[in-house]
């Protein structure tokens, strides 16, 4: 088993969290790798957003407005390497050829999530804009998410981890002398609490992307 693009440590950090050997033996490192993975997920699910950093592609209908909100963040640059803004074009045939990007002088990234065109507007039509951004908070080849982020996937795969060897599946409360033990299902609040800042918010906005790429 291999850690997967949404991973939010690498493995050797959370064998040091464990308190385990990495690379000492494949059975555990793939046990860990797998945790990672699972524990990955469950945040991914939780905060609805894409918190890795990668390439997007998304078609916009132009409406008219000189700025187009994102839907991944922060905004880390474009699909070209050392690119510090992303990639514009616009086509009202939706045809993207070369030659229909515009200029990165006519556009900024307003708080990291936003696009906001200087002197024109996005003009009216249908799929006529495309987007082609990076966007992402780190990668666990680098190991470097913020550090709360990344806290939370270590105490959730130790979590997970405990609740296999404890074989707590579910919610069970269990009675005697007047002690209750429950089990927590799902991610527990001392963790969600770490996630808070990164759960995407809903929010009312018009200006919504037609399609993924």
């Amino acid at each position: 088993m291999a850690l997967n693009d949404n991973a939010l440590t690498a493995r050797a950090t959370a064998s040091t969290f464990l308190g385990i050997t990495d690379g000492a033996d494949a059975v555990v490192d793939a046990e860990t790798e797998r945790l990672v993975n699972t524990a990955s997920e469950m945040i991914a699910k939780r905060t609805n957003r894409v918190l890795y950093k990668k390439t997007h592609t998304e078609y916009w209908d132009g409406s008219r407005t000189n700025r187009i909100l994102l839907s991944e963040w922060p905004i880390t640059g474009g699909p070209a390497a050392g690119a510090t803004k992303p990639e514009i074009s616009i086509d009202s045939k939706s045809l993207f050829a070369s030659g229909t990007e515009i200029d990165t002088d006519e556009y900024y990234v307003d708080r990291d999530i936003a696009i906001v065109m200087i002197n024109l507007s996005f003009p009216k039509g249908t799929r006529n804009v495309k987007v082609i951004w990076e966007a992402g908070l780190g990668n666990h080849a680098s190991d470097d998410f913020p550090s709360d982020l990344q806290n939370a996937c270590l105490e959730l795969v130790q979590f997970l981890l405990n609740k296999k060897h404890d074989r707590r599946i579910g919610i069970q409360t269990k009675g005697k002398l007047n002690e209750n033990i429950s089990y927590e299902l799902g991610i527990p609040k001392y963790i969600d609490e770490l996630l808070l800042p990164y759960i995407r918010l809903d929010f009312n906005t018009t200006n919504a992307p037609v399609s993924n790429g």
